[in-house]
């Protein structure tokens, strides 16, 4: 857990900060002052640790909690249990950068957050979505948080997806807006971003009628295939191009060849729109 130069590019597009700001996990700061004051924030960074690095985003109280105090977090508690009631309703921003996939039961750590947050508060999860194997019990799709805010009645202000190489210190992130409607038709049926490791930033502001416990049921079949409106077909999967898929997957390398994929996938998919447009316009004019 900790909060990196990517983590440090997501988050200054997202001031001003104010209040008090819960950490999920304390943070190791991966960040040097002087990366930090290049922002150009109101209050300058005095040392390298989570409570210099919040107080120069221009929080004014910093806490942490964790489960064991072996980094120093000042709230001791199972994030996998309830919050406790003290510290509920207190918050103006709760960060995730690298936590929750730590956690197991995800469900009761959405809980907690919805339950630390005041009404207006904001979440920041930065979360592993691809190419990181092991790194916690689990990872999560773009769609995941989409749906889950979208259900539970919260305001969806950013998701992106980040790539990242394995080294992401020293890493020039390539970032990626995302919209949740995405999933319906850019990749078809097979979402696939090359070799890279992909991470996902989401941030969700609480509001008065917010919820916790309401069940997503995901977008691609809610507003997709269950309504009748069928995602396109990935044409990368179909009989007919196996040779031509196998051809290119034996004479590129990983990054072109995910990039032909994509290319296919996205001209097939208008194609296939264009006609539909077409159609429907003759059958008007009938």
């Amino acid at each position: 857990m900790g909060i990196t130069p990517i983590d440090l590019q997501m988050l200054r597009d997202e001031c001003p900060f104010s209040g008090a700001v819960l950490q999920l996990g304390r943070q190791d700061i991966h960040v040097s002052p002087e990366e930090v004051a290049a922002l150009g924030l109101p209050r300058p960074v005095r040392a390298r640790d989570d409570h210099a690095f919040y107080s120069a985003l221009g929080f004014t109280q910093v806490r942490s909690i964790d489960a064991s105090d072996y980094q120093g977090a000042d709230i001791i508690g199972d994030l996998n249990r309830p919050l406790p009631l003290e510290f509920c309703n207190r918050f103006d921003a709760v960060v995730d950068s690298g936590c929750m996939e730590h956690i197991f039961d995800v469900p009761q750590v959405l809980r907690n957050i919805h339950a630390a947050l005041k009404p207006g508060g904001r979440v920041f999860h930065m979360s592993p979505t691809s190419n990181q194997v092991d790194h916690g019990f689990y990872s999560f799709s773009p769609t995941f948080f989409a749906d889950y805010y979208e259900t539970n009645r919260w305001r969806l202000e950013r998701l992106r997806l980040i790539r990242f190489r394995l080294d992401w210190l020293h890493s020039r992130p390539t970032v990626h807006d995302y919209t949740p409607t995405d999933q319906l038709h850019l990749l078809g049926s097979s979402h696939c971003y090359g070799s890279e490791a992909i991470a996902t930033w989401c941030v969700a502001r609480k509001l008065t009628e917010s919820t916790c416990d309401r069940i997503p049921t995901q977008m691609v079949y809610r507003k997709g295939a269950w309504t009748g409106s069928k995602p396109p077909v990935d044409p990368w999967n179909l009989g007919s191009v196996n040779l031509v898929k196998r051809l290119a997957k034996s004479l590129l390398p990983q990054g072109p060849y995910e990039t032909a994929r994509a290319a296919l996938v996205r001209y097939v998919w208008g194609r296939r729109q264009l006609l539909r447009v077409l159609k429907s316009s003759r059958v008007r004019r009938k």
